[in-house]
């Protein structure tokens, strides 16, 4: 009975040429003749690797399989090892599947494949990638700290070809494609000024602009992600600095796809390339601080992400039903009221009011400027808060005047030892005492620097600053140019404002704007270099103003209340100073 032969045959992309799968295929029938074999099938796979988790991708050598446990085959004939496999997790699964089915590996090249082949020559391969991508690598990070660019290319340049003194191309060299660095540079203005990567994408696609592939523009290619430094905005080669080795790619050899994974800081390597950058330092670094803040605050879990987007109108996530603390959203193109009201019932809330949003705006931005801050009421606040700061801060600096002293007396020991080994005199205490004392001094320098000595002082002019800064920003928000930035700080400065049904009125809704306090005593500090207000400073700290139309105008200071400024009639600020309110 002649044997039945199976011929399989595969080439790899990246490393031969069609060709080969006729070359392989003429050897093998050549071989089969010599034996006296009869070939009854041939498998050809075509650009298909044999690495790790390859099995999953090539389905010539699955159908071939298959046909072998049906009991087809008696031989499955190949030029050598490799072209069936090139791990020894692969190989010896096949092999352990057709010795099942009582058919056997045959080569050209090694002959009939054993239990030590498929190890030898496993291992012989795996080590042969390993060492090659090694040696990749290598050459890849020389070529970075050359000034090179490893591989690839990136939107906004253009792979150069110029040519050495030998005639051969310079590898890694790139010039700036001038109409992407337009598209680039105007990304990045449009984010600094406040523009979502959503929007932008969605102006680009408009006008017909072709995004890096070619393709539509999306809001990740602009955004990106912030470890990986991927995206328009956060690559750093956009202001001269290339950056390799930020993520790799293995296969999983459970699906045979490459995984992107980001490689730790430790092992990228960066170089600075200047005449690649597009971006200017100031334009860069404005966006940068724009991507941090979000991610930051959201990593630190202080709010949901949703609440650090792009704000849609100046009040966005501001405004508060004083009846039952929803939020109060729009309700048509002109008007706000309360959500619960209107999506939950009369049984949840039953505040049907509604308030015209530029009445509403107008209102809170003239009590942010003029009632707030009032420099009677700051004078007493500044007094209050300056002593309420400096005697948490004296305690905080009693720790370092400590540690001064300590520090003193371990420099004293420190010279006696010196002393004493001068004169003769060394043993092992010596040196565990001195070694102990340079660590001690270690630490406590550390400790030093972590705990700077502050003095906070606020000056009652702060308020005219105050008042300054805030007409600055009320006239921004007339520019649509200057509206996203302004409308942000202004945002800085509101808690909350609460609406509230008049009991005087059928109709009218009375405003209470809660400042907030920290924000409103940064912008209006009149030392920019001195150290900034805390939020953490202000926890039990608040300033109230009762209004002046209902309870006298009395001025009342209280050092246990939450961070916010309330008001009624009139409005309250930080710490409790006043708003107007009237009905609207």
């Amino acid at each position: 009975m002649s044997l039945r032969i199976a011929i399989y045959k595969r080439y790899s992309s990246d490393l031969q040429n069609p060709t080969s799968i006729e070359d392989q295929g003429r050897l093998c029938r050549a071989y089969a003749k010599r034996n006296g074999w009869q070939v009854v099938a041939e498998f050809d796979e075509y650009e298909k690797s044999a690495g790790v988790g390859s099995l999953h991708t090539r389905t010539e050598i699955n159908y071939l399989m298959a046909r072998v446990m049906k009991g087809e085959f008696d031989i499955i004939l190949s030029e050598a090892w490799d072209r069936i496999a090139r791990t020894m997790e692969d190989g010896a699964g096949l092999y352990s599947r057709a010795k099942f089915a009582r058919t056997r590996f045959v080569t050209v090249l090694e002959g009939e494949i054993t239990p030590m082949h498929i190890a030898m020559k496993g291992f012989t391969a795996e080590s042969y990638i390993s060492d090659m991508g090694i040696k990749v690598k290598r050459g890849q990070e020389g070529r970075v700290l050359a000034g090179k660019i490893a591989a690839g290319n990136c939107y906004g340049y253009v792979v150069s070809k110029n040519v050495d003194a030998k005639g051969e191309i310079i590898r890694g060299e790139r010039t700036i494609n001038r109409e992407h660095a337009k598209v680039i540079n105007r990304i990045f203005k449009l984010y600094a000024d406040g523009v979502s990567p959503k929007a932008i994408a969605t102006l680009l696609n408009k006008e017909g602009i072709p995004g890096p592939v070619g393709a539509e523009w999306q809001p990740s290619t602009i955004y990106g992600n912030w470890h990986r430094l991927s995206g328009i905005l956060r690559n750093p080669l956009y202001a001269g600095r290339y950056v390799w080795n930020r993520a790799s790619y293995p296969k999983n050899p459970d699906t045979g796809k490459h995984v992107s994974r980001t490689n730790d800081l430790a092992v990228r390597v960066s170089a600075d390339m200047p005449e690649l950058r597009i971006v200017d330092d100031e334009l860069w670094n404005r966006v940068q601080q724009r991507l941090n803040k979000t991610r930051e605050q959201v990593s630190e879990g202080r709010k949901p992400f949703w609440a650090y987007q792009r704000s849609k109108y100046l009040l966005s996530h501001r405004l508060k039903c004083g009846c039952c603390d929803s939020g109060m959203s729009k309700i048509s193109n002109l008007m706000y009221g309360c959500s619960a009201a209107r999506n939950k019932g009369d049984t949840v809330c039953t505040n049907r009011r509604n308030i015209r949003q530029d009445q509403l705006e107008a209102a809170v931005l003239a009590a942010l400027q003029n009632e707030l801050m009032k420099p009677e009421l700051l004078a007493v606040f500044c007094k209050e808060y300056t002593a309420h700061i400096n005697r948490l801060r004296g305690q905080r600096n009693g720790d370092v005047a400590k540690h001064k002293r300590e520090l003193e007396k371990l420099h004293q020991e420190e010279r006696r030892i010196i002393e004493a080994i001068k004169n003769g005199f060394y043993n092992e205490a010596l040196k565990r005492e001195a070694n102990f004392i340079e660590d001690r001094k270690s630490e406590i320098r550390r400790l030093l620097m972590d705990a700077p000595e502050e003095k906070i002082f606020l000056h009652p002019n702060m308020a005219e600053k105050y008042r300054k800064e805030v007409s600055k920003l009320v006239q921004a928000l007339n520019d649509p140019k200057q509206f996203n930035e302004a409308a942000e700080y202004v945002r800085a400065l509101i808690d909350k404002v609460v609406l509230t049904p008049d009991p005087d009125s059928d109709t009218d809704l009375t405003i209470d704007l809660y400042g907030d306090l920290a924000g409103i005593l940064n912008i209006a500090r009149t030392d920019k270099s001195s150290a900034p207000i805390l939020e953490e400073d202000l926890k039990h700290f608040r300033m109230i103003v009762g209004p002046t139309d209902k309870v006298g105008g009395a001025n009342n200071f209280s050092s246990t209340q939450p961070n916010r400024a309330v008001r009624r009639g009139k409005l309250v600020g930080p710490a409790g100073l006043e708003p107007a309110t009237r009905p609207l």
